[in-house]
């Protein structure tokens, strides 16, 4: 089977042409045109069972890319934030750094018999943010919230990519729903 060239390929259409760079390979006119670096002629070939990626070529193109949009949706996902027995807090990536920080200083209180442990935090709400003191425990029930919601999320991932890496066709890859089934 003859394969479509790869970007970067010094490739030629047959033998009794000079091979040059790829640029870029496009679906062009009910087949494939090779664009080249140097600016020359573009190749047109056909769209036939001959030329094109093989099955493995396409299902390792459609597992790269759902687990790019994978990580990509557990990103947003985990940063949307989080219920807390307290209120609703952001899990930006800063935000969940000084939470897990207020986590340990609140453990720290706890180990050591300190009773007048606060920590400020700032809870979303629909019309606008409110600012909260909490004790170590308050401190404590925002922390386990957010560790529980970040470790939903990253199973949820989890649980795809496998689930995409098991696949054995690009079409078996491409139905697999990555936008469902995530914490809201």
């Amino acid at each position: 089977m003859t394969n479509l060239p790869q970007v970067g390929d010094f490739w030629a259409p047959d033998e009794h042409t000079a091979p040059r760079v790829v640029l870029t390979v496009l679906a062009w006119d009910g087949g494939w045109r090779v664009l080249f670096e140097d600016g020359g002629d573009a190749v047109d070939l056909p769209d036939d069972s001959d030329t094109g990626p093989t099955p493995a070529e396409q299902l390792a193109e459609a597992q790269a890319l759902a687990l790019a949009r994978i990580e990509q949706r557990s990103a947003v996902v985990a940063s949307a934030g989080a219920d807390t027995p307290s209120g609703r807090v952001k899990t930006d990536a800063g935000s969940r750094e000084l939470i897990i920080a207020a986590h340990v200083l609140a453990l720290t209180s706890i180990n050591f018999g300190a009773t007048n442990f606060q920590q400020p935090f700032t809870f979303v709400e629909a019309d606008g943010e409110r600012v909260e003191v909490l004790d170590a425990a308050g401190t404590l029930g925002v922390g386990i919230a957010v560790a529980a919601r970040i470790n939903t999320v990253r199973q949820r991932a989890e649980a795809l990519a496998a689930a995409v890496k098991a696949a054995t066709s690009a079409a078996a890859v491409e139905a697999i729903d990555i936008t469902g089934g995530w914490p809201a």
